[in-house]
C-alpha cells in the first residue's frame, strides 16, 4: 500500500465532503418550513439521539470489519440524507433527513480519525499525526469557505434547491473517493478470531477510564457539542436578529472556512504548537471565553458577525487539539469503539441542551441567556484541561 496515496485519496474526501453548499442556509431554510427555534432545536435533539444510539455499535462495527466499510456506508448515508431534504416540507418530513445525517455522523466521528491516525503509524512508517490533520482539515475548510462564498450568490438567484442540488453531487464524488480507499487492515496483522462484540463494548468502557488525559478529553468533547452541535443553528439566529442579511449568510460562512483553512495551514508547520496540546487547549478555551462574553454585549451585525467568526474559528482548531489529544492515548485494536464513546458524551451533552436553549430563546427573545450557560461550560472546561500536562506518563 502506497501511504501518501492513501492520504493523497483522503485529502479528496476530505475536500468535496466539505462542499457542502447548504451549511449557510438550513436555519434559514427550516424557518421557511414554519419550524420556530424550540422545533429547530427539538429537531437537532432528535438527530442528536441518534447519534447517541449509533455512536458506540458503529464504533465496535468499525474495530471489528474495519475502517473502509464503516467510512463507505457513513459517507453513503450522506448523499442519501441529502436526497430526503427535496420532499421535507415540514417537521415531520425534516425527521427522516436528520435520523439518517446522524447515522451517517454516528459511523464517520471515530472512524474517520482512527484511519487517519493508523495510516501515519502503520508498519513504522512514520508521518505526523498533527502536521496530517491539520492538513485535511485545511482542505476541508477551504472547500467549505469555496462552497460557502458561492452559495450566496446560487441561493440569491436559484434558492435553497439549486445549493441543495450541488451539495448532493459533491457528496457522491466524496462518496466515491471514499470507494477508492483501500482498507487500512491489508497492513497490519490480522487476528482470524477477532474480539467479540460485548468485549469491545467492556474494553472501551475499560480504555475510556484508563487515564486522566483520556477522561479529560471525553470532558473537553462537550465544550465541542455545544458548538458544534448547538451553536450551529444560533449562529444564524443570532445574525439574523442583529439585522443580517439572510444572503450574506454565505458569505459569513465562507470567511469563516477561509481563516480556519489558512490557520491550520499554519499551524501544520509548527511542531510546537502541535505538540503541546494540553497548553493550546487552554488557551484556545480562554479565547473562547473572550469572544463570547464580547458578543454578549455587542448588538449590531457588524461586530456580531466579526466575533462569530472568531468563535468557529477557534472552535475548529480546539477539536482538532481534542482528538490530537484522544488518538495518543488510545490503542489501535480498540480505538474506533473508545472514541465512539467520546462521542457519545458529546452528543448526549448537546442533546439535553438543545431543545433547552431553543426554549429559552423563544421565551427571552435572544442568545443572551443561552451564552452565559455556554460561559460556565467553557470556564469549567479551562480548569479541567489545565490539571493535565502533555507527559505520555498520563496516558
Amino acid at each position: 500500500m502506497s501511504y501518501r496515496r492513501e492520504l493523497a485519496k483522503f485529502k479528496f474526501v476530505s475536500f468535496f465532503s466539505g462542499m457542502i453548499f447548504t451549511l449557510a442556509f438550513l436555519t434559514p431554510f427550516f424557518l421557511s418550513k414554519g419550524l420556530n427555534a424550540y422545533q429547530i432545536l427539538l429537531m437537532q435533539s432528535v438527530y442528536l439521539g441518534v447519534i447517541l444510539l449509533f455512536e458506540v455499535p458503529s464504533g465496535i462495527f468499525s474495530d471489528l470489519f474495519g475502517r473502509k466499510l464503516t467510512l463507505v456506508i457513513s459517507f453513503f448515508a450522506f448523499a442519501i440524507a441529502w436526497l430526503m431534504l427535496f420532499i421535507a416540507q415540514d417537521f415531520i418530513t425534516l425527521l427522516p433527513y436528520q435520523i439518517v445525517f446522524a447515522i451517517g455522523i454516528s459511523l464517520k466521528s471515530g472512524t474517520y480519525s482512527a484511519y487517519i491516525y493508523e495510516l501515519c503509524h502503520i508498519d513504522d512508517f512514520e508521518i505526523n499525526y498533527g502536521q496530517t490533520m491539520a492538513s485535511i482539515n485545511r482542505l476541508q475548510f477551504l472547500a467549505s469557505a469555496i462552497s460557502a462564498f458561492s452559495s450566496s450568490i446560487l441561493y440569491f438567484y436559484g434558492g435553497f434547491k439549486l445549493v441543495l442540488i450541488l451539495t448532493i453531487i459533491c457528496a457522491i464524488i466524496a462518496f466515491v473517493f471514499v470507494l477508492l480507499l483501500k482498507p487500512i487492515e491489508e497492513e497490519k496483522d490480522q487476528n482470524d478470531n477477532k474480539t467479540k462484540f460485548i468485549e469491545l463494548l467492556i474494553n472501551g468502557i475499560k480504555e475510556l477510564k484508563s487515564s486522566k488525559i483520556i477522561v479529560i478529553s471525553a470532558l473537553n468533547a462537550i465544550v465541542g457539542s455545544v458548538f458544534i452541535n448547538t451553536f450551529f443553528h444560533f449562529n444564524q439566529l443570532i445574525l439574523k436578529d442583529s439585522g443580517f442579511p439572510v444572503s450574506m449568510n454565505g458569505v459569513f460562512m465562507g470567511v469563516v472556512f477561509l481563516i480556519s483553512s489558512f490557520v491550520m495551514k499554519k499551524i501544520s508547520g509548527k511542531p510546537k504548537i502541535l505538540d503541546n496540546t494540553v497548553k493550546s487547549l487552554v488557551n484556545i478555551n480562554i479565547l473562547i471565553l473572550v469572544v463570547f462574553s464580547i458578543i454578549l454585549f455587542t448588538a449590531k451585525y457588524v461586530f456580531v458577525a466579526i466575533f462569530l467568526v472568531m468563535l468557529f474559528l477557534v472552535n475548529h482548531v480546539r477539536v482538532m487539539f481534542s482528538n490530537k489529544m484522544l488518538n495518543e492515548c488510545i490503542s489501535n485494536d480498540n480505538r474506533a469503539t473508545t472514541l465512539s464513546y467520546v462521542s457519545l458524551l458529546q452528543s448526549l451533552g448537546a442533546m439535553i441542551l438543545a431543545p433547552v436553549y431553543g426554549k429559552i430563546y423563544d421565551t427571552t427573545g435572544g442568545p443572551n441567556y443561552i451564552i452565559m450557560i455556554i460561559l460556565f461550560i467553557a470556564g469549567a472546561n479551562i480548569y479541567l484541561v489545565r490539571t493535565i500536562s502533555d507527559r505520555r506518563s498520563d496516558c
